[in-house]
């Protein structure tokens, strides 16, 4: 993939986007990988989530944007998880695969003072001009390329993560499971993801550490340890 003098994305001589100027080059990068991976991976189902493995569970972070997926993926990586990734995972129904990538989170105007987790991430590689709002830049923080094997389905825990006043990790049943899981993916799943629902929890929080803590106490990541 290249970007060409007119300020457009190429794939194997092919023009796949343009954008008005290079201030938007950096955006319209990241929606035509998202187009590709689409293309790419059209028989997988394709999900927006974090996922991060200890021992021989993997753990599954699904939520909108803002909900702290890049943050607690973050928080884990420090503590020594594995990462598989803080954004895309894709399941053929059977095993599930992390599209690995520096761990980005939400753009910020350049100037504005980050928040302690973020104190060592890269502020100048991701910059942007949003029309709106000014110049962007998007906080990244590096993690060692891991070839990691697929993980089973069923040795996955998934948590979907909503901001709340108080760390509360709760169980939350198959059928309201999979109704989540299916508004977390891109696309209509084209895949039985009943067993990724098995073990499903719902967890508002507001501090990483302890919200980490929370999903480390569960039985199967105990064992892990």
């Amino acid at each position: 993939m290249g970007a060409g003098p007119d300020h457009g994305i190429f794939c194997d001589g092919e023009l796949l986007e343009q954008c008005a100027d290079a201030s938007q080059l950096l955006p319209t990068v990241e929606v035509t990988i998202y187009n590709l991976l689409h293309s790419i991976h059209d028989k997988l189902t394709v999900i927006h989530s974090a996922a991060l493995q200890r021992g021989g569970s993997t753990l599954m972070l699904v939520g909108q944007s803002g909900a702290g997926k890049s943050s607690l993926a973050l928080e884990a990586f420090r503590q020594g998880w594995t990462y598989r990734t803080d954004e895309i995972t894709v399941t053929d129904g059977h095993q599930l695969w992390g599209i690995a990538r520096a761990i980005q989170f939400e753009p910020k105007p350049v100037g504005t003072s980050l928040p302690p987790l973020l104190a060592k991430a890269d502020t100048e590689s991701c910059q942007w001009l949003d029309q709106e709002l000014g110049l962007l830049c998007q906080p990244l923080h590096e993690v060692p390329a891991i070839d990691l094997p697929p993980a089973a389905l069923e040795d996955v825990t998934l948590v979907f993560l909503h901001s709340g006043h108080a760390t509360e990790l709760t169980p939350v049943n198959g059928v309201e499971a999979l109704l989540r899981l299916h508004q977390g993916c891109f696309g209509h799943p084209l895949h039985d993801l009943g067993a990724l629902a098995a073990r499903a929890w719902t967890l508002g929080w507001t501090e990483s550490s302890r919200a980490l803590q929370q999903i480390q106490e569960l039985p199967e990541f105990r064992v892990a340890a």
